[in-house]
């Protein structure tokens, strides 16, 4: 059902305030954390850290950067795609696959040619990774989806990974390593469609109804789920599951119980958010909660950017009132704040920036 607001800027700050609680909340210990969010989103660039380190930080206690690497197989986590691409838990794992094949989403994936012979190169020997197989099978070379190059090893690994029958166990210098997963037997759960579409609710609420069709298409592609994402959404709405609102004609979805929440008891904690955090992802829920429009300029050249090449967003409360940059070149962690609009920094802000920066430097810092 839809849910009337009394006023436009109170509908604007429901729906901000809403967004942050739905994607942060108070620091528990790393399984715990990752039991909630299920997800997190990887990239290599590290700058100052890697994504999944910055989005962790936040969530996890006392949080270094590189636990979630120390702790995956521990965690019994999995990586692979989702609407993007990072590590999640065994539960949504079993929710999101076995995934379609690239070419017929409702024929069953079997390995030929090279994928079969890695596949039992893998079953033999327990564990591999590219570099091993590459000695076995030589380092011919195919074209990638992005029109490059990989070594053809390396392909059939991520093929049979993507269909189920490898997980990646670990990783060694940022290499994966995969072992062989026997195919779940267990059939299917009737209510997939519906789980995988809260999961996303979930994860990016409140979020519109163009986002959601959106993300929600890459994800059937990728299982190859079938059914009506409208006709779900309707009955979600329906039972209560799930409320819509509406603000500047955008319709926004959201679980029911995240509006019962009430408000944070930190609106004066500053924190410096990941590119990719869950936050920020939907670049256009951002710059229409937010105010201004954000830009992730790392692919941008140099001279058309105008936030930095790692930019990361500035929270201050529920509000992301401009963007920080750090940089290493010269020694030590130093970084420069920008504001987004005219903003006046207060003693409130001063001394909560000092402490975010400090946390900062401490999740930098390696664990002995």
């Amino acid at each position: 059902m839809t849910k009337p607001f009394a006023t436009k800027k109170r509908q604007l700050a429901a729906l901000r305030q809403m967004a942050v609680r739905s994607a942060l909340f108070d620091a528990v210990p790393l399984a715990q954390a990752m039991s909630r969010l299920q997800f997190v989103q990887y990239d290599p660039i590290r700058v100052p850290a890697c994504a999944q380190d910055l989005i962790l930080r936040h969530r996890v206690t006392k949080y270094r950067a590189g636990d979630l690497a120390r702790c995956y197989d521990e965690l019994g986590l999995d990586e692979g795609y989702l609407h993007v691409y990072g590590a999640m838990t065994q539960e949504l794992r079993r929710l999101v696959q076995p995934w379609a094949t690239r070419s017929r989403s409702n024929k069953e994936y079997e390995p030929k040619g090279l994928a079969r012979e890695v596949l039992q190169a893998v079953k033999a020997s327990g564990t591999a990774e590219p570099k091993g197989l590459r000695e076995t099978f030589g380092a011919v070379r195919s074209t990638n989806d992005w029109g490059g190059q990989s070594l053809a090893t390396t392909r059939a690994l991520e093929e049979l990974h993507y269909h189920g029958l490898l997980r990646v166990v670990r990783r060694v210098s940022g290499k994966r390593v995969y072992e062989y997963c026997a195919p779940d037997v267990a059939p299917l759960s009737p209510n997939r469609n519906e789980g995988l579409l809260m999961f996303l609710v979930r994860t990016l609420a409140p979020i519109s109804l163009a986002s959601l069709a959106a993300t929600y298409n890459q994800l059937r592609r990728a299982t190859g789920i079938v059914g009506d994402r409208k006709s779900l959404l309707a009955k979600l709405l329906a039972n209560g599951d799930l409320e819509l609102g509406v603000l500047d004609n955008v319709q926004y979805v959201w679980p029911a119980q995240l509006r019962a929440e009430g408000e944070r008891e930190d609106p004066d904690r500053v924190r410096f958010l990941s590119p990719f955090d869950p936050l920020v992802w939907d670049r256009a829920r951002f710059t229409h909660l937010m105010g201004w429009t954000y830009r992730f300029e790392a692919y941008i050249p140099p001279a058309s950017r105008k936030f930095g090449y790692y930019a990361m967003p500035v929270l201050f409360g529920d509000r992301a009132i401009g963007w920080v940059n750090f940089s290493t070149t010269r020694g030590p962690l130093t970084h420069e704040i920008n504001f987004a609009s005219c903003q006046l920094a207060g003693k409130r802000f001063i001394r909560e920036l000092e402490r975010e920066v400090v946390d900062l430097k401490r999740t930098l810092t390696p664990r002995e």
